[in-house]
């Protein structure tokens, strides 16, 4: 069976007792993570160390790209080396300050001492393995197909149409990666389940627009499904269930962490 999970966010505690717990009654289980495995949370260190160690395009361990992986490899080629470089050209002495990534990267990196062009390379590259998007058709536990497309944030039709036609997916990563219009409803591709996470079901923003969303939990929308359930903000929270799901593709069951 294939199980999707949500944004893990450093919460490497939660992602291996999911693990654990799934392949425990299923140990052919084949997991996609839809992305935004660091920052926020409070094991991002070794969450970065197994995705670097398990990760594979098409293997039992799989994952499309997030927003926040997106950020720091931008980080990286536009910011960092340019100022390493620039650094190095002046005798080793910076003229400015080294810019930070928007989050807790660097602060991690700096922490387990792997701030350097060198250091970083390795999970720059294991970032840079993690495609856009994902398409695949699984037969259901009924007999029955079902075509599902695993992304972080949204694809609409223009979007997959234009990919599938040649174009660059780097070209379209605002919805791919950014874009919240799944909170409105539905994606107008037709006859695919929409796979993602990136806005947390905890959120006003989401449930307001849903009556069948569930705080904390997988949220649903008409052909899309949320696996996000904010388990990083568990103990902002404390009002909420926040733990980490996961959602069966074959069997539409979800799972809880706990």
């Amino acid at each position: 069976m294939h199980y999707a999970l949500g944004d893990i966010h450093g919460c490497f505690d939660q992602m291996m007792h999911m693990i654990r717990k799934i392949e425990e009654k299923d140990p052919d289980a084949v997991f996609i993570f839809v992305g935004d495995f660091i920052d926020r949370g409070p094991k991002v260190w070794e969450t970065m160390q197994w995705c670097w160690e398990h990760m594979s395009h098409e293997g039992k361990y799989q994952a499309v790209r997030g927003n926040h992986e997106d950020m720091v490899i931008e980080w990286y080629y536009d910011e960092y080396l340019s100022w390493c470089r620039e650094t190095e050209e002046n005798g080793g002495i910076p003229l400015r300050d080294m810019p930070r990534t928007i989050y807790d990267f660097c602060d991690v990196a700096e922490k387990h001492g792997f701030l350097s062009p060198e250091g970083l390379r390795p999970w720059i590259e294991t970032m840079n393995t993690m495609p856009y998007f994902k398409e695949m058709t699984l037969e259901l536990a009924d007999g029955s197909f079902q075509k599902y497309v695993i992304v972080h944030a949204y694809m609409n039709k223009e979007t997959l149409d234009a990919i599938h036609a040649g174009e660059d997916p780097e070209k379209y990563k605002d919805t791919i990666l950014y874009s919240r219009e799944h909170v409105f409803g539905v994606t107008d591709i037709p006859d695919i389940v929409l796979v993602h996470g990136h806005t947390p079901t905890l959120t006003a923003f989401y449930t307001e627009y849903g009556e069948e969303s569930e705080s904390g939990q997988i949220g649903h929308r008409q052909n899309m499904i949320n696996v996000d359930a904010g388990c990083v903000f568990a103990e902002q929270f404390l009002h909420h269930p926040l733990t980490l799901w996961a959602y069966c593709l074959e069997t539409r069951e979800e799972i809880s962490c706990t």
